[in-house]
């Protein structure tokens, strides 16, 4: 039903969406995680973070978490799937989140782009921590794709199409 919503709104780009279409977006997105298992990219096989060493397959969700501990430095070793999980989650429902949608070339559906004041505890922040939280939703899969701390909505690369929904 949400996901109905937001092909439309990206249909009807001079709509704006309402109230309780943001708050069924927000709870759609608070609902749901990542894909349960995928490959690994060779580059990130053999990463350690949290207990976890990453292989050929995975849970996207453990993947996405030793990254952005190894490699982008944002969460502390020792964060847990369920406490980095949770930290998207929060950014969605955070009273300065931005909603936007876009649907880049190839891609069969459109993708839910979402911006707020970064609410990670600062026990749980890396050495490069971010003022800004960014959490990317894949209506196709019904999944999140990413999430991460930015610097701002200009770090990040949108769609052609991408249009804030209020």
């Amino acid at each position: 039903m949400t996901d109905g919503i937001i092909i439309e709104l990206h249909a009807n780009p001079d709509r704006e969406a309402s109230e309780a279409e943001i708050q069924a977006i927000r709870k759609r997105l608070t609902s749901v995680g990542f894909l349960e298992e995928t490959r690994i990219p060779p580059s990130s096989r053999g990463l350690s973070a949290s207990g976890y060493t990453l292989g050929g397959r995975e849970s996207s969700l453990v993947h996405h978490l030793v990254r952005h501990i190894v490699l982008d430095e944002q969460w502390t070793d020792g964060t847990t799937p369920e406490q980095y999980l949770a930290d998207l989650r929060a950014t969605v429902e955070d009273d300065s989140a931005r909603f936007g949608v876009g649907k880049p070339p190839g891609n069969g559906a459109p993708l839910v782009y979402v911006f707020a004041d970064n609410p990670v505890p600062h026990r749980r922040r890396g050495r490069r921590t971010e003022p800004s939280m960014f959490v990317l939703y894949g209506v196709a899969d019904g999944v999140i794709i990413t999430g991460h701390m930015v610097s701002g909505t200009d770090a990040v690369r949108k769609a052609d199409d991408f249009r804030w929904l209020r």
